[in-house]
């Protein structure tokens, strides 16, 4: 079996275990904000809905699935059309017709 990766030992990573009265106090996010307003932050605008090429892959995708399905159909019909020509029985018998 090949080795395809070696760790480092863990002994060499430095660990710290920290108790739960030994972590720092953290202030509330909304008080963040109010004492450090960004002045050059402008309200972003948003793209309008990109809804002229969302409908137009729609009716896309629509036209290709309606024709898709008439393909299929037609296909469905010769194959039915080609069944029933296999499996007909001649009106006459074979000895009657002559060469």
């Amino acid at each position: 079996m090949k080795v395809l990766a070696r760790f480092p030992a863990l002994e060499s990573v430095e660990t710290t275990v920290c108790a739960d009265d030994a972590r720092p106090a953290l202030a509330p996010v909304a008080a963040d904000f109010a004492t450090d307003p960004q002045p050059d932050a402008a309200p972003r605008r948003r793209g309008r809905f990109p809804g002229w090429s969302i409908t137009s892959l729609a009716i896309l995708a629509a036209i290709v699935w309606s024709l898709a399905a008439w393909n299929d159909a037609r296909r469905l019909e010769q194959h039915r059309l080609e069944r029933l020509a296999a499996g007909r029985v001649p009106a006459v018998d074979r000895g009657t017709v002559s060469r």
